[in-house]
C-alpha cells in the first residue's frame, strides 16, 4: 500500500488528478486521502510488529545457544537480516530453522565415535 502512496503523492504534487476507478477513492478529498493512508499505516504497523516479534524469538533462540543477541553488532545484524529474509515473518518456519541449527550445532550422540577410540 505504501507503493500506492509513493505513486499517487508525487503526481498530486505536480497537479495530476488521480482517482481509483474500482473503488472511487479520490485523493484530492480528505476522505480519499484517509482511505489511502489507513491501509498504509496498518501495513507499516504490522511490519514493525513482525520485526519486534522476530527479534524477541531470535533473542530466545540465541540464549538457548548460549549467545547474546545484539542487533547493533554487525554479525548479529547480518544474521537477523538473513533470518528475516528467509522466513518473511513466518514463525513456524523460524522454529523449524532453529531446530535444524540445533541439530547441526549439538551432536546427537555424545559418545566418542569408533574411529576416535
Amino acid at each position: 500500500m505504501i507503493d500506492v502512496l509513493n505513486t499517487v503523492n508525487p503526481r498530486r504534487e505536480r497537479g495530476v488528478q488521480v482517482r481509483s476507478i474500482s473503488d472511487g477513492i479520490d485523493p484530492a478529498t480528505s476522505t480519499g486521502r484517509l482511505m489511502l493512508n489507513i491501509p498504509a499505516i496498518l501495513a507499516e504497523y504490522e511490519s514493525e510488529r513482525v520485526r519486534d516479534e522476530l527479534l524477541f524469538v531470535l533473542d530466545r533462540h540465541w540464549k538457548r545457544l548460549g549467545r547474546t543477541l545484539d542487533p547493533a553488532d554487525v554479525t548479529d545484524a547480518q544474521a537477523i537480516a538473513a533470518v528475516e529474509s528467509i522466513t518473511h515473518g513466518n514463525f513456524r518456519f523460524l522454529e523449524g530453522l532453529f531446530r535444524q541449527i540445533t541439530c547441526v550445532l549439538i551432536p546427537t550422540n555424545s559418545k566418542p565415535s569408533p574411529m576416535t577410540s
